[in-house]
């Protein structure tokens, strides 16, 4: 399991403590974590998308109750040129996942039912062993 650090939670708490966000402001935020010249990511770290028919690629699944967290995560995914598949919860990502299926879960780690870590144990515990990237707004 790995937490999100640098300029990607940098930017998921930006968005998180401003709910009001529009939808135009996501490309803004983009460019500007791609422009080193800002303190950005430096562009030598900046993956270039894969190839529109690349069936190789597994599917990062996106798991958050946070509405505006779980699109921004996924269309930051997506720009990246990744396969998403994004949940609200914890139960609906179990209700479709299909046992043997590869992919890596970005979960939030506090949500309302089952949470993040609950998730990991209860895949753990029926044999699926998926990469994990747990992510949280809470202050710890």
């Amino acid at each position: 399991m790995q937490l999100v650090s640098g300029h990607l939670a940098a930017e998921l708490v930006r968005v998180q403590m401003n709910k009001r966000a529009q939808a135009e402001q996501s490309p803004r935020a983009l460019r500007r974590l791609d422009d080193d010249s800002e303190g950005g990511m430096p562009q030598s770290a900046v993956r270039q998308p894969a190839p529109a028919g690349d069936t190789e690629s597994a599917p990062i699944f996106v798991i958050d109750d946070d509405d505006m967290v779980r699109d921004y995560v996924r269309l930051l995914l997506e720009l990246d040129g990744r396969t998403v598949e994004a949940y609200t919860c914890s139960e609906a990502f179990l209700a479709a996942y299909r046992p043997g299926r590869n992919g890596c879960l970005v979960i939030d780690l506090h949500m309302p039912g089952m949470s993040g870590i609950e998730l990991l144990e209860r895949l753990a515990a029926d044999g699926h062993r998926l990469p994990a990237i747990m992510i949280t707004a809470a202050v710890m």
